[in-house]
């Protein structure tokens, strides 16, 4: 479990769901491998007097348990936030608190519904923490055993999924997946029972069909089928039915998408973004890139992300390149990303070296420069802006290119 979007009796939450899930695996040890754990462990967290003799390990635990506990009963009519709320109930029911179903109680009534789902929001706009908020009250719904009313809860959650199985963020996407393991586990059916999942789909007068079986071998497998598309005749409908010869009692996921791509910058009303090129050499581009906050707040943690031009690498050898106060740089996929502990009014600023790296000549494309709160990407939360190295062709050399401008380093015009 994470909590970096917590703070106050939310980290105090998080603390307690930490604490009682150790405490929940330290029952699970037979005394023996008790014993063990803690003369490994030496004396850290046990300390001895005359008067009490040693204490520690497991009573240290529950004591600390115990403390968390009481203090977020005592502080639980005061809270407002939802997302507070959400991470504060499950903590109650996780450490068995006698105030876990007024907890409930307050937590229906921010609940968002309709005839088919169920969500919690702080606002429309922070998406990831509107998904981690809600997975936290999946967890809480199966912690309760109501696994009938967790249903609407479990379909939006799947609504908002990646094709691949993540949500936005890491933050949302590790508390997601636990929720979602954690509702398997609860439907969980002893019994193989084969499924087969049928998708159908008419494109440029052509009719396409193809199944796909989900049985022991396979359940656990992400499955997926293109869509043919017939001299760009996007199908209008994608119709998927599913059969089995028994009673099936799992809930098997099946979802259609649609992945694009838009040349469009976005507005913040957070971040502002300025950049420039230079042409440092003829092989060389950097790219100075300048990122502030314009809300007057102080922001946590932030990721500004440097598109990379189709035949270009970040050279990080070169005197031009310089990242100060990132505390963490990483290569993407075509893209340089660069961490920081906060953005404020007063900004960062990189300097990032594009040299050319293959044997080809490109017109290089735009490509966006994005900064976003690492805990809510997306929404208002991100800018984005697009960038070019330059608007006429440029020359892409590497050690096997035939071109005689290569050797001498000049581009041909």
């Amino acid at each position: 479990m994470q909590s970096g979007s917590a703070k106050g009796e939310a980290m105090t939450a998080f603390v307690l769901i930490s604490l009682a899930e150790a405490s929940n695996k330290f029952k699970d040890l037979d005394p023996g491998e008790q014993q063990a754990g803690l003369t490994r462990g030496g004396d850290r967290g046990v300390w001895c007097t005359r008067a009490r003799g040693c204490q520690g390990g497991p009573a240290l635990l529950q004591n600390s348990i115990s403390r968390a506990r009481d203090f977020l009963e005592a502080r639980l009519n005061a809270l407002t936030d939802p997302y507070d709320l959400a991470i504060v109930t499950y903590a109650l029911h996780l450490a068995r608190s006698g105030s876990k179903d007024l907890a409930f109680q307050r937590l229906q009534q921010n609940a968002i519904t309709n005839n088919y789902t169920k969500h919690w929001e702080r606002d429309p706009a922070t998406s990831a923490l509107n998904i981690e908020m809600t997975s936290y009250n999946l967890l809480t719904y199966i912690l309760r055993e109501d696994v009938k009313g967790a249903m609407p809860i479990l379909r939006w959650l799947m609504e908002l999924q990646g094709p691949k199985g993540g949500f936005i963020s890491t933050q949302d996407t590790v508390v997601g997946l636990q929720a979602l393991a954690e509702m398997a586990a609860a439907n969980h059916n002893p019994v193989a029972v084969p499924l087969t999942v049928t998708v159908s789909w008419n494109s440029g007068g052509q009719a396409f069909k193809k199944d796909l079986s989900i049985d022991d071998s396979t359940k656990m497998l992400l499955q997926t089928v293109d869509v043919t598309i017939v001299s760009s005749n996007i199908p209008p409908e994608v119709l998927i039915s599913a059969s089995t010869s028994g009673t099936f009692t799992g809930f098997p996921e099946a979802k259609v998408v649609m992945q694009y791509n838009i040349n469009d910058s976005t507005t913040s009303e957070i971040f502002q973004i300025t950049y420039q090129v230079v042409k440092a050499s003829a092989k060389i581009f950097t790219v100075v890139v300048q990122a502030k906050r314009v809300d007057g707040k102080q922001g946590g943690m932030t990721l500004l992300e440097v598109g990379i031009p189709t035949g270009f690498s970040v050279d990080t050898t070169h005197p031009s390149y310089s990242v100060p106060n990132s505390k963490l740089q990483e290569q993407g996929h075509r893209k340089y990303i660069l961490y920081y502990d906060e953005v404020n009014a007063r900004g960062v600023r990189a300097s990032l070296p594009m040299s050319v790296s293959q044997g080809i000549p490109v017109n290089t494309q735009p490509v966006p420069i994005k900064i976003y709160d690492y805990y809510e990407p997306g929404g208002k939360q991100q800018l984005t802006v697009y960038y070019q190295l330059s608007k006429k062709k440029v020359f892409v050399c590497d050690s096997v290119a035939k071109y005689k401008d290569c050797s001498s380093g000049s581009l041909p015009g």
